[in-house]
């Protein structure tokens, strides 16, 4: 049975993968950062702050939190379909 997504749903999807995103552009940004060289801005600044450790948390959390949302929705839909089955089990 397919299950149209609700608006919660959606937005809860699409926030996980903005937060997926911004976690790969920090990925990105600092593997860059570390191939540019020592007298690079942008090594200075890396140097200071780990982006590349930054985007690793940023995509786990954002895994996490679609995992949570797939997984509160798959409950939703398992209570509705037992609900039916038992309201067609009482009427037949």
């Amino acid at each position: 049975m397919l299950k149209k997504l609700s608006i919660k749903e959606l937005v809860c999807y699409a926030i996980s993968a903005a937060i997926a995103l911004i976690g790969l552009i920090f990925l990105i940004i600092g593997i860059v950062a570390d191939n540019l060289g020592v007298n690079s801005p942008l090594y200075q600044i890396q140097a200071s702050f780990p982006w590349r450790y930054l985007g690793f948390i940023l995509i786990a959390v954002a895994v996490v939190f679609a995992i949570i949302v797939l997984a509160l929705s798959a409950k939703k839909v398992d209570r509705i379909s037992d609900r039916e089955a038992r309201r067609k089990q009482r009427l037949s």
